[in-house]
């Protein structure tokens, strides 16, 4: 295949991918909210949902984002009110992160909606199309793997 055609398909790919950042970017700015804020909430929600300890440590770990970014949000939800520290078991250097009422208020007014509306858009594809992306992303991602390590 032509060496053109499938670096203008790479960059289109990730022009793709890089549209749902833009999405989400926009969303949090539609709730005055940083992009960066609002990818800690939903981590928060996450790791709470499967009942993990959710810590700065370990949101860092989700979210790839420097661990003085995420210190900095979640200082600023905890002036908020948003969240609450506390000490975990294992160490007590390390914070224990909680939604507060407040804060659990908060995220129920914003996460479910664009939970929603990732249901919705994946809805509209055809069961054919929504097995096609997934697999082929998956299949894609394996060869980048391979590809990125296997040369090294």
């Amino acid at each position: 295949m032509d060496e053109q055609i499938i670096r203008e398909q790479v960059a289109e790919y990730y022009a793709l991918w890089n549209s749902a950042t833009t999405i989400y970017d926009e969303y949090a700015k539609s709730l005055d909210l940083p992009y960066s804020g609002l990818r800690v909430l939903c981590c928060i929600c996450s790791i709470h949902d499967a009942r993990e300890q959710c810590t700065q440590k370990e949101i860092s770990n989700r979210t790839l984002f420097p661990k003085q970014t995420v210190n900095v949000i979640v200082t600023g939800f905890l002036r908020q009110g948003l969240i609450e520290l506390s000490e975990t078991s294992s160490d007590r250097r390390v914070k224990a992160i909680r939604l507060t009422d407040a804060g659990e208020k908060y995220v129920q007014s914003i996460i479910p909606r664009a939970m929603r509306a990732e249901f919705e858009a994946m809805r509209k594809l055809s069961q054919e199309q929504r097995e096609a992306l997934i697999s082929t992303t998956k299949i894609y991602m394996a060869h980048l793997r391979k590809c990125l390590f296997d040369n090294q």
